[in-house]
């Protein structure tokens, strides 16, 4: 390993550092597309979130916070990264996995074709054969992603 030391030790610190910055934004750009994904059109997602990232800056902006916990608590705490995504595995347990969740919609009816509709009789409902084979509509809310040069056929080839 000390040839490894030696051999980053020879690259100037500028380059280390705009290497740094590269990784960093990097990740900070992958955190940022997977709280897109995360659903924050529901209220409980949002709190999770606001919640964590507050309670993930408190080691930065309050130095000491935690200096009444034991020193076994304060390895934890005292980094906001690991307080943070404690904060936030616990809050999505409790918001989206015990309780909390709003009601389901109904699904609204599927429309049916005027043949089918014939065929079926007026009014009858579908057997229940019919209903289990049928695919499952999803109703998307919020912002549609917009098609881009990778989605395109070309792109994969």
């Amino acid at each position: 390993m000390p040839i490894a030391a030696a051999l980053i030790a020879t690259v100037p610190l500028p380059v280390l550092g705009g290497a740094g910055v590269v990784l960093f934004g990097s990740v900070a750009a992958s955190g940022i597309q997977t709280l897109v994904r995360a659903g924050l059109e529901r209220d409980n997602n949002v709190m999770i979130v606001a919640v964590s990232l507050a309670i993930g800056v408190i080691p930065i902006t309050a130095d000491g916070f935690y200096h009444a916990f034991p020193e076994s608590a304060r390895i934890v705490l005292d980094s906001g990264i690991s307080t943070g995504c404690i904060v936030a595995i616990v809050l999505n347990y409790l918001f989206n996995h015990l309780g909390g969740k709003p009601a389901a919609a109904p699904d609204p009816e599927p429309a049916h074709a005027p043949d089918e509709a014939a065929k079926e009789g007026a009014g009858a409902a579908p057997d229940d054969a019919t209903a289990e084979s049928a695919p499952e509509q999803t109703v998307r809310v919020g912002r549609q992603r917009e098609p881009s040069v990778r989605d395109s056929p070309a792109a994969s080839s």
